[in-house]
């Protein structure tokens, strides 16, 4: 029986009644046990199963380590939430995000080699007097 999306399974009271685990199974005052499964059921099973496998793990971490960070910080830059409305307004602000993200990023490694110029030396023969 299909009911919000469900499948209702109900055993008959007589059965119920004359089984030797009715206690372990029934709460008391119920005279049947009834079981509801999701009609998307089979779907969750096969999507637990293939989250057991190697390659799952292996697409987690690497999505763990690349794409939460970029979420995370651009977050922290203000981008948590579109203020615009249209599709295309919000595609130009997640460009814009992106953008941000990526000169963040090249800032940050680049940085090592930022600041003022260190004094160059002069050469050797223009600081001897020749003689």
């Amino acid at each position: 029986m299909k009911r919000d999306g469900a499948y209702q399974y109900v055993a008959r009271q007589h059965d119920c009644q004359r089984c030797p685990i009715k206690a372990e199974c029934l709460p008391p005052g119920q005279m049947r046990r009834y079981v509801a499964l999701s009609i998307f059921h089979p779907l969750h099973l096969e999507a637990k199963k293939r989250n057991q496998g190697e390659a799952f793990k292996t697409e987690m971490l690497r999505r763990k380590t690349i794409a939460e960070g970029v979420f995370a910080s651009q977050d922290r830059l203000g981008w948590a939430r579109s203020r615009l409305r249209g599709l295309w307004k919000v595609d130009c602000e997640g460009y814009i995000s992106s953008l941000a993200h990526n000169l963040k990023k090249a800032v940050r490694r680049l940085g090592d080699f930022t600041g003022p110029p260190l004094p160059v030396s002069a050469p050797e023969s223009a600081t001897t007097p020749s003689g």
